[in-house]
């Protein structure tokens, strides 16, 4: 992480430093602001799925018993491979077809509402709120301060995921 971090900052700094050397100050003031607003972006991301995740943890109860379910239900999503073998040979076409629709309607239950709760402790977090909220204000302040250059902007949100990309290639390599 702290490579990453090393990172980041090295490409922010000579991307700054291209457009401090080319004496475009508005240009700079757009990629630092942009490059901010990402970081703070993924910062706020990582805290608040890291906050929901630690609050998912403690609330769970039970022992060893319900962690082998849980690795039940994520190794066999579906009950594909379920102790009770049904003999197809056995049953009616109207058989079929009601425990067809069974199964059909529990895989639809699972995925509703209590997915999006769970979930949107994630996404709804104020840290993360936050952090959106920043770069909405910058992007505002800087087209209200008629200093807004789509270029250099672009270029400061996509330092992030750039040096996603060179950290990924050389740690692949390492």
């Amino acid at each position: 992480m702290t490579s990453f971090f090393k990172r980041f900052v090295f490409l922010d700094l000579l991307l700054g430093l291209f457009f401090l050397v080319q004496g475009d100050i508005t240009a700079l003031l757009n990629t630092q602001v942009a490059a901010l607003s990402a970081a703070l972006v993924a910062a706020g991301s990582f805290m608040g799925y890291r906050h929901a995740i630690r609050e998912q943890v403690e609330n769970m109860e039970g022992g060893v018993a319900d962690e082998q379910d849980l690795l039940d239900k994520i190794d066999d999503t579906y009950d594909l491979f379920d102790e009770d073998e049904i003999n197809e040979a056995e049953l009616s076409s109207e058989e079929v077809k009601q425990i067809f629709a069974e199964e059909k309607s529990k895989v639809k239950q699972k995925s509703s509402i209590k997915n999006v709760i769970r979930t949107s402790k994630g996404i709804f977090s104020p840290f993360r709120l936050f952090a959106y909220g920043f770069l909405i204000f910058g992007f505002f302040w800087l087209e209200g301060n008629a200093n807004l250059l789509i270029l250099p902007y672009l270029l400061g949100l996509s330092l992030l995921p750039a040096t996603a990309v060179v950290s990924a290639l050389t740690e692949r390599r390492a």
